[in-house]
């Protein structure tokens, strides 16, 4: 009778402990997502600062200005300069998405962990 008790608790320790391993596998993926989340909004924010002043300067009375309205050009290097920025803006937005869809998940990882520990 004692040792099924002992049986029955051994596994139940076992399974804990396989439990806490998986969920300390899975905080750690999830902070390495985050951080390298992290890097991809930091790279994604860069292209955009980036690409806003090409447009700046078709928008505003510059030399590119000029000189892509004496080639008849502007119109198209306005639209082009324009969906460039989209597109970066575009690839902040998905960066910031991923962070939080990250973080997110370190944070369950974490309160599950502690959920198990404490058990």
């Amino acid at each position: 009778m004692a040792e099924d008790t002992f049986a029955g608790e051994l596994e139940a320790v076992e399974r804990d402990a396989a439990e806490q391993r998986r969920l300390a596998g899975r905080l750690d993926r999830g902070k390495a997502a985050v951080a390298a989340a992290e890097a991809a909004v930091t790279g994604a924010r860069a292209r955009l600062v980036a690409e806003s002043p090409d447009v700046a300067r078709l928008e505003t009375f510059s030399p590119t200005r000029i000189w892509a309205g004496l080639r008849g050009s502007r119109e198209v290097d306005l639209d082009r300069e324009r969906a460039e920025e989209q597109a970066a803006e575009y690839a902040v937005a998905q960066a910031e998405a991923e962070r939080l869809r990250a973080r997110a998940e370190v944070e369950l990882a974490a309160r599950r962990e502690q959920l198990v520990a404490g058990s």
